[in-house]
């Protein structure tokens, strides 16, 4: 996001890679397998409150935990808390593997706010293929867990040259979301609450666009090579 009145560059989203670590080997996943030897130590607990202290001064609003698998960090819920304390608004983005009704909960209480839970695949076959692991109906039985614990979730599916012919189906699939929040969310009230827990995800979705098509705007990073013409902003 641009202040306009500085033209200084204001991050909203941090992303804290807490761990290489992690329970699958997704081919198509930017985590290295093989981490150069200056980027096997991992942050300690006080380092990594530190840069979410040093990005919140920054004027960072929303944090992502995310790895590698953020659960295998013992600290996790610890870290939650510290930057639910100075105010983000805490993503955890996650495999679902270790995850259970438990943690949510205890995560729950640390502060997180929104849990997105990564998908190798739109059905159990793909997802056992890509991922290593027949994790899919726990992934499904995850994804409940969140919404009956009234945690917004969100659902991560890597379209590939594998699986991409699935995105003819995405009516299906939508359809297949809307009976299972339809399944959680049975009274007027609660659907009404659903739908308070959709508008809010959508302003952020819509506040991050926003960030982005000022920053093309005013040249400055990430898209401070691109030319702003016509209010799309298009590669040299």
């Amino acid at each position: 996001m641009a202040d306009r009145n500085s033209n200084r560059y204001i991050p909203m989203w941090l992303l804290a890679e807490l761990t290489y670590a992690c329970p699958l080997q997704c081919p198509y996943c930017s985590n290295p397998l093989q981490p150069p030897a200056s980027r096997k130590r991992e942050l300690t607990t006080e380092e990594w409150i530190r840069v979410m202290r040093e990005a919140r001064k920054l004027g960072a609003v929303q944090l992502g935990f995310s790895g590698g698998e953020p659960l295998v960090r013992r600290d996790l819920g610890e870290l939650i808390a510290a930057a639910d304390e100075m105010g983000f608004y805490c993503n955890l983005i996650t495999s679902a593997i270790g995850l259970n009704a438990e943690k949510i909960a205890r995560l729950r209480q640390a502060g997180v706010k929104h849990i997105q839970i990564s998908f190798q695949g739109s059905d159990r076959e793909t997802n056992a293929r890509f991922g290593g692991a027949d994790s899919f109906d726990h992934k499904m039985a995850m994804t409940r867990e969140v919404i009956r614990q009234d945690i917004p979730p969100g659902l991560n599916f890597v379209p590939h040259r594998h699986n991409i012919k699935r995105l003819s189906e995405s009516r299906r699939d939508v359809q297949y979301g809307h009976d299972v929040t339809l399944d959680h969310f049975r009274t007027r009230e609660e659907q009404e609450y659903a739908l308070t827990i959709l508008q809010f995800k959508l302003d952020i979705l819509w506040s991050m666009l926003n960030a982005m098509q000022m920053a093309c705007e005013f040249e400055l990073p990430p898209f401070h090579s691109c030319k702003y013409e016509e209010k799309q902003c298009a590669p040299d």
